[in-house]
């Protein structure tokens, strides 16, 4: 909330350092865009109550200050950068920066298909494991501060796993990944062998949506009100370039 407040502060003290040049051909309407994914994320709790801290309070004179100083020869507007709000990813997930954020599952709104090729789980490894087909080139290799992996994978293709645990993608190269236990404090010899199969499908949430986004030329929309929630209902071609 401070750091949406400092960029919206510094606009307005840029658009009174240079007013007399802003207006030197007669009246402008100008926008003031700033911010990115966690803070317009975050401006919803202002809507939901949470508007009683002093970064809120601070944030929402801000704004006021935005409508009240416009006149009829410099207008200002107020534009928020939306980022990867419409989609979310992990990296957003873990900033917290909404109260009402429910499961990644249910939160996050692009996945990346991937099929099983291998499963380690007859001691082949120091810990079960399972080889995917997809790796850098169609996850990207963005960090997130939450977990140590690149990607997580979700609950629903391998139901009765126990409650909080979950697959990660714990290495990754150019054309594939190993997915392991996100063991936490676990013990290693108490890991439970990886519930796939080979020739399996599975979703992975990417880290970062921005990355992984770009890796793509269309997206394949699914609709999770329906029935059947894997059923492709639309396809949307992604906008690129610069």
């Amino acid at each position: 909330m401070h750091n949406l407040a400092d960029e919206i502060e510094g606009c307005l003290e840029a658009c009174h350092t240079n007013a007399g040049l802003l207006l030197s051909k007669g009246p402008r309407e100008i926008t003031i865009s700033v911010g990115a994914t966690p803070q317009v994320t975050a401006i919803e709790n202002l809507t939901a109550g949470g508007a009683g801290g002093p970064g809120e309070k601070r944030l929402l004179a801000a704004i006021t200050k935005v409508k009240g100083e416009s006149q009829d020869r410099l207008r200002l507007n107020l534009e928020l950068h939306a980022g990867v709000y419409s989609v979310l990813d992990m990296q957003q997930m873990s900033t917290c920066s909404r109260t009402a954020l429910g499961k990644y599952e249910d939160e996050v709104a692009i996945t990346v298909l991937a099929e099983v090729c291998s499963v380690y789980n007859d001691g082949e490894r120091a810990n079960p494991e399972a080889l995917i087909a997809v790796g850098t080139l169609g996850l990207g290799r963005e960090p997130c501060p939450a977990y140590s992996g690149w990607g997580v994978t979700g609950h629903r293709p391998f139901p009765g796993s126990k409650e909080g645990r979950r697959l990660i993608v714990e290495r990754i190269s150019q054309e594939h990944s190993i997915l392991s236990w996100d063991s936490g404090s676990e013990k290693e010899a108490d890991l439970p062998a990886i519930p796939l199969k080979v020739g399996q499908t599975i979703s992975i949430y990417p880290n970062h949506a921005c990355v992984t986004g770009a890796l793509y030329g269309w997206y394949l929309v699914v609709d999770s009100s329906r029935p059947n929630t894997t059923e492709i209902v639309d396809v949307w071609v992604r906008g690129s370039g610069w």
